[in-house]
Parts: structure tokens; sequence; C-alpha cells
């Protein structure tokens, strides 16, 4: 039987990271890697222009000393390298490696397993370890290499043009407050001062991206050319180049940020562009922008302090995992042709539980021994919502609630589901009458302060400090217009203590359902049910 030695393995594994990894330098079971330890090799080393050492210590399992060997490693300067190693990868082959007679297929078929270890001493995950193919590696590998000394100087560099340049634009917001609103409107976003600071980050980015490709296109000039100091009107000049690289493309990094650009007026725009073209020059010329990923990794550390810049976004791993799930499924795909690429529709994630089977969760998403999410498959609905599933924290409830939708009821624990009519609420009762009809121009009442011994109460406004539980206290009460007593009576009597949501949401709002332990009409935002059994309003609320 073979006995390949791990030397042996790590050839194989270093020969298939270097066919998986274009543009990078892949050595294995180099003795001459670091200068100043000439006792220490490196079992797997890949260096790239622009990214930091990566060095893979390897050891058969169990491996006792693999984690303390990658260790050791951290912070050695390397031959012919300008940085040093700032993480290291600890890799534990399968025992069924040692004893195969075609390595380099053992190897690409194998199940790894590894950790990363930085500098500081942190370890990734915390505990166990991550498992995957060479495949997998190759893509922790080039995770890794990111400097990440330099990108941290690089975020306080835009961070800092950031905020110079939003300080003008709060300046803009005081004298020209219409210039502001649409900005804020182009944003989808309030006109606060966060939402100033991302429209700096977004031009920001733009001209960072935009010293990078300089030169790679024809008539794509340098920032200097286009926003320096010479220039008479750095505004139209960046406004015309922003059309042009348009026209290329780069629709997502530059449309918005030329859309924002146009609202400025001359002045304030040349202040701008002066502080942002120093900042982005200065992020050029750190040498971080190199890699493709690297100054959407800057932005999505700005964008994740949430106190920085206030919204919401896709994490990175979570985009790099939808991305992953995908890919893995298309066979027969030529990555070379465009076309090809463009187009594709599809993509299924295999077996990701589904919404259908039952109260049992999500399938869950490990990163070493810690459960960091979950994934569920989940259908489309009628009008194309399929988001709903996946905003819960227990996806048990998603399963449950879905099956209720098809007339079974299965609760967490029951080993499987019941029959349970379901009907539509216009079939058991009936929704109150219309706000305008009830304290509007047509209405019988005008709304006030609510007051406890109110003979007309009422749930009209939204208060989510008020609505958090499913028993809520009226919030106004209505007082009978002179002469339209009568029709005040017709009114109030379709009161009730059930009440439906007419504006749910998962964040302030999200109750369905409330319920007022008087009887009270509703308002605006919560109409009344009225059911011919006052006792439906227990269950219904239930």
């Amino acid at each position: 039987m073979p006995n390949q030695t791990e030397p042996n393995a790590n050839n194989a594994l270093g020969d298939l990271l270097r066919a998986m990894m274009p543009g990078s330098w892949v050595l294995s079971e180099n003795t001459q890697t670091f200068p100043a330890h000439p006792g220490q090799h490196a079992d797997v080393l890949i260096t790239a222009p622009g990214r930091s050492p990566v060095v893979v210590e390897a050891e058969y399992e169990p491996a006792p000393e693999v984690e303390q060997d990658a260790a050791d490693r951290l912070d050695l300067a390397v031959a012919g390298e300008s940085r040093s190693i700032e993480a290291a990868i600890a890799l534990r082959y399968p025992a069924p490696v040692r004893d195969a007679y075609d390595l380099a297929q053992a190897v690409a078929d194998a199940r790894l397993s590894y950790c990363v270890l930085y500098e500081d001493g942190s370890r990734f995950p915390e505990s166990g370890w991550l498992e995957g193919s060479v495949t997998d590696l190759a893509d922790l590998v080039r995770l890794v290499s990111v400097p990440q000394k330099e990108v941290d100087r690089a975020v306080d560099t835009l961070q800092d043009g950031i905020e110079r340049a939003a300080v003008i634009l709060d300046e803009l917001k005081d004298m020209a407050p219409a210039t502001a609103r649409e900005i804020a409107r182009l944003l989808g976003m309030s006109d606060v001062p966060q939402t100033r600071r991302m429209a700096c980050a977004i031009m920001a980015n733009a001209l960072v991206f935009h010293e990078r490709i300089a030169g790679k296109h024809e008539g794509v000039k340098p920032l200097n050319l286009v926003c320096g100091p010479e220039v008479a009107n750095p505004q139209a000049e960046t406004l015309a180049a922003w059309a042009a690289i348009l026209k290329i493309n780069y629709w997502p990094i530059f449309a918005i940020a030329r859309d924002i650009m146009g609202q400025l007026d001359s002045g304030h725009a040349s202040q701008v562009l002066a502080v942002l073209r120093d900042t982005a020059q200065q992020v050029q010329s750190a040498g971080v922008t190199h890699a493709h990923d690297l100054t959407g990794r800057i932005f999505q550390r700005l964008i994740a302090d949430r106190k920085y810049l206030a919204t919401f976004y896709t994490r990175p791993e979570s985009a790099a995992l939808l991305a992953r799930l995908a890919v893995a499924k298309l066979e027969g795909v030529d990555w070379a042709d465009s076309g090809a690429i463009g187009r594709l529709r599809i993509a299924d994630s295999g077996y990701v539980r589904q919404i259908e089977d039952g109260p049992y969760g999500g399938t869950a998403v490990s990163v070493g021994d810690e459960i960091s999410g979950e994934m569920i498959t989940a259908e489309i609905g009628e009008e194309g919502d399929s988001w709903a599933a996946v905003r819960l924290s227990d996806y048990s409830v998603a399963q449950t609630a879905h099956l209720l939708s098809q007339s079974r009821l299965w609760l967490p624990g029951d080993p499987k589901a019941s029959e349970l009519r379901m009907e539509s609420l216009d079939s058991i009762g009936k929704r109150g009458w219309y706000r305008i009809n009830i304290a509007g121009s047509t209405g019988p009442f005008t709304k006030a302060p609510p007051n406890p011994t109110a003979t007309y109460p009422s749930l009209w406004n939204h208060d989510s400090k008020n609505e958090t539980l499913m028993i809520c206290e009226p919030d106004s009460q209505l007082v009978v217009k002179p002469g339209l007593e009568e029709k005040a009576s017709a009114v109030w009597a379709s009161s009730s203590r059930s009440h439906l949501n007419l504006d749910f949401r998962y964040t302030s709002q999200p109750m369905a359902v409330v319920f007022t332990e008087r009887e009270s009409v509703g308002g605006r935002a919560w109409p009344n049910v009225i059911f011919g059994d006052k006792r439906f309003d227990f269950a219904f609320t239930v």
C-alpha cells in the first residue's frame, strides 16, 4: 500500500492551487522562503502582486502540530516580497490521502479541514475547523491575502476625506435645501447628515475607481487632468469624463455618482472634488486597489459602521455564499464566453431545507463549531414576494405559517400535520368603515386625543411603542359632530375588538392583528374586523 509523505501531498496541493490561481505564484516545499530564518520553510506559499503572502502549513490528521507551525510563520519576511505574512492557514489532510495511488486526484477529491491564524493572535473560526475542497481553499487564500494593514490605512484615509466632504454638503444644506432634498431622493433616503455622508462615499468610490482605470480605456484621463487644481471647471470635466466612462460600462459605480455631482452648484462641486480627488489619489498611492475586490472591501467596511453610514447592505459573506451556491450548480458553462454568462438566469443551491418540509427550521450554516445562520428555500408568492420567509429569526415559524396557508396545522414538536379548514377573512367577517367615512369630511366624527372614559374609543394611529403586544389600548377617541348623531350610531354599531394592520412591517410595525379590551373602531392604520359572533374576536387575534 502507498504511504504518501506529507511533502508529496504538499507538492500535489501546490500543483492544484497553481492551476486554480492564475496571476499568483505558488511554491511548495520551498526551503528558501524566509531569508532571516533559513531553518524554516513553507509547505505551500502563495504570493501575488498587491497581496500579502499566505503560507499553508499542512499535516495528516490528527495534525497535532500544524497550528503551531502555521503560527510560527506569521509576521515573517518573505524572499522577494515587500509584505510580510499577515495570515497563515493550518490544514489537515484526511487519512485516505496518505494511502492513495493517484495522489493528485486524492487531494483534489479530499474533504480538507483548515483554519486561519492572524498576526493579532485571532483564529478563524474561533473553534473547530472549516471544511471544504481545494477550490474552497483557493477562495480562502484570496480572501486572507488582502493586505489588511494597508486596507486599514486606506479606510482611515477614505473616512477622513468623506467626513471633510460631508461638511461641505452640510453647508450646502443650509444654503440650498432643495438640492439636499434632491440628493436624498436620489439615494432613497431621508434628508439627514448620514445621507450626505453616503453621497460623499459614493462620489469618493467613483473617483477611486476612476483613478484606477485611467489609461486602461481609450480617453479615460487621470484625475489630475479631469478635476486637478489646474482645471478651470472641474465639475463639468468630471461629469463629461464619467459620461464617457458610462459608455464603456461601470454603471453601478458611476451612474448615481454622476447624478449626485450634477445636483451641486459649481462652487460646492469644486470644493467636494478637491477633497475627494486628494483622498482617491492617496488611496491609489497606498497600493491597495490593484486587486479587483479591495475597493469593495474598503466601502463594505465603511458601510458596516452603522453610526457612520446608517444604511442596509448585503454583507460580503452573504454575497459570496449566494454566488458560490449558484455557481456550484452550473455545469457546461463556458466561462470564457461573455454571451453564455449573460444568458444565465437560474440558480439552485441544492437541498438549502424547504419551507414545505414542516416546522424543523432551516439548514444550519456552520463556521467551524459555530452556527452562523440558516438557509431555507421558499416559493415566490402570487405577487412575487418571497422575502417574508427569510425575515424571521426562527424558520420553523415560516414553515408553520406556510402550511396554515395550505389548510394544514403542523406545530413544532408534532409528528405530522393535521387538516385544518382555512378561509379567507371576507368569508367569515367584514372590515369596518373606511377612515374617511368615520372621521373624514363625510364622517360623523372628529378625532380627538384618547380618554380612558371615552364613549367612542378608536385605534387610529400607528404608535409602535403601543403596538408591541396583542392587546392594545385605543390611542384616540371620536367626538360626534353636531347633527350627525344618527349616522354616528350606525358607524359605532360596527365597532369590535379585533383590528387588522394596514401597514405591516418587520421593523416598526410587526403586529399583524391586535385586540382592544373595549370595543372600538379602527382608523387610518387599524381598521376593525367585525364578526357575527363576538367570540371570534379572541380566536382571530390569536
